[in-house]
């Protein structure tokens, strides 16, 4: 009775101790005699339940308690098992090689950058520059990037996790820095890598910035300069020419075949610009040697607080806004007869039209276009119930249908972007089904957003190859290029998808639609 007792003291204490050794039948400790191979593959498990949320267990009824999430091997571990002691604290591996801080101390670092910081010298606004630095392991064994990045979106390493440098092979990392549209300032950020076994390696990047060439006005905008006059000045007594426009605002269009010229005046129509969606951005191209892209906001009027209509901001029923949403028939007749609601909106300016199109209630916005409500009312963020349709997953094409035979507008646009519909069903919010039903309602298949970039291009990056085909067929030029030099063809690098024969199909089409079109 006695050993007995003494087993079960044994076995509590070996409970509760947590290690990754085991416990024998007397209650001891037992040899680490597990092989290296039965280690990796229970560290292998644990990596798999910390990563994958649907193999944990979930309790009924209460959450569960909070554990210690469960330590990870170093990511090469599973290139190369023997470069680690397996034996040892895989969690103590972990704390060293994912140190964060920056040591002042040179000798702390394997891993050291050649050289230690990258100066781009002068750069003109609107420019991207393009320089690299070496990663040289001054080591005997491989290390591994964990984390490579800029801080800011004007420098962009490309330096991806997972890399491995190898002793005495100096990896290179390109970094791109974009100069933004203000001349007159110096550029200061700093590329930060972390490298497993070593404390964070950060590379200073700076650029002088320099207006070689400026617009003025800086601010226009509708109430700001009526007659839409602009001028282009070159700074540095080199002639250039204006090449483009996205989108294009001057009536009379732009003669890219003048003489290169040090100054330029354009006159912008207002109207064109509504015409187009109102677009908050606009730019200009040259052939400046040195400023290839320049870019103004425009700033839209708004109306003050105090001189909106009542009738816009008084506040629509509640109920019945849950009816539109719920496809309650009968109390949306009962609304159309008074008309009491029709054209009110909610906290964020949607109509009752609006609501309907985004629950996807075909009825009820059939009965509300019959009654007359506004197709093309915008809500506070730019949409019309059109947009907020193809905004829906699974879309009712029904629902499109009935908008568009009530009059919706199949060429509207966002408003912060100026992507047209169409570029939205064929990008990342609808499907070819809805492409079709554009097209065929009279969307313009080869319309430009903000950017530059057709429907095409969104198709090409986010989209199906259905879509894709669908635009094909309608006489999508796939020879347009946008702001950033690139057709739809490039924009296949870009993809928001993994999956290779998604790619693969969208490539061949684009491929053979170039060849026909040549």
């Amino acid at each position: 009775m006695l050993m007995n007792l003494y087993r079960s003291i044994g076995l509590v204490i070996c409970l509760a101790t947590l290690s990754f050794v085991g416990c024998s039948e007397d209650g001891g400790e037992a040899s680490a005699s597990a092989t290296v191979d039965e280690q990796v593959q229970a560290a292998s498990f644990e990596m798999t339940l910390d990563g994958d949320e649907s193999s944990k267990p979930k309790s009924a009824g209460r959450a569960a308690p909070t554990t210690t999430a469960p330590a990870r091997l170093p990511s090469n571990l599973a290139r190369n098992r023997t470069d680690y002691d397996l034996g040892a604290s895989v969690s103590s591996k972990r704390d060293s090689f994912k140190d964060s801080s920056i040591s002042t101390n040179p000798e702390d670092y394997i891993v050291r950058a050649e050289p230690d910081s990258l100066d781009f010298g002068e750069i003109g606004t609107g420019e991207k520059v393009r320089g690299s630095f070496l990663l040289v392991n001054t080591g005997d064994t491989p290390m591994t990037i964990l984390t490579c990045k800029g801080n800011c979106g004007c420098t962009v390493p490309k330096c991806p996790a997972g890399t491995i440098i190898m002793p005495g092979e100096p990896f290179e990392v390109e970094v791109i820095m974009s100069a933004g549209k203000q001349g007159g300032r110096k550029l200061s950020k700093q590329v930060d890598i972390v490298i497993e076994g070593q404390p964070k390696l950060r590379v200073p990047v700076t650029a002088d910035v320099v207006a070689y060439v400026e617009l003025s006005p800086s601010r226009i905008g509708p109430s700001l300069n009526t007659d839409g006059r602009l001028v282009i000045r070159g700074l540095d007594e080199t002639p250039f020419r204006i090449t483009g426009m996205i989108p294009p605002l001057i009536e009379d269009g732009i003669d890219t075949d003048a003489a290169p010229q040090l100054e330029h005046v354009l006159f912008l129509s207002w109207d064109v610009w509504k015409e187009k969606g109102s677009p908050r951005q606009l730019k200009f191209m040259t052939d400046h040697p040195r400023v290839k892209e320049l870019s103004v906001i425009v700033q839209a009027t708004r109306p003050r607080r105090g001189l909106i209509d009542r009738t816009i901001v008084a506040t629509i029923n509640a109920d019945n806004a849950v009816a539109a949403r719920n496809g309650d028939v009968e109390k949306i007749l009962a609304v159309t007869k008074t008309k009491e609601d029709l054209e009110l909106v909610d906290s964020g300016g949607a109509t009752l039209l609006s609501i309907a199109a985004s629950a996807g209630q075909t009825e009820v916005v059939s009965i509300l276009v019959e009654a007359k409500a506004k197709v093309n009312t915008v809500d506070k963020k730019g949409r019309t119930p059109l947009m907020a349709a193809i905004l829906k997953r699974d879309t009712n094409i029904e629902t499109l249908k009935a908008l568009i035979a009530g009059g919706a507008d199949v060429n509207t646009r966002g408003k912060r972007s100026g992507a047209p519909v169409l570029s939205w069903a064929a990008g990342p919010f609808g499907s070819a089904a809805e492409v079709r039903v554009l097209l065929e309602a009279g969307s313009d298949v080869n319309v430009v957003d903000g950017q530059g970039d057709t429907p095409l291009m969104w198709a090409a990056r986010y989209g199906s190859a259905e879509a894709v085909e669908a635009m094909l067929q309608a006489g999508a030029d796939i020879a347009i290029v946008n702001s950033e030099g690139m057709t739809a063809l490039g924009y296949i690098n870009k993809r928001q998808t993994t999956k290779a024969s998604v790619i693969s199909e969208i490539t061949s089409l684009l491929e053979e639609s170039t060849n026909t079109q040549e």
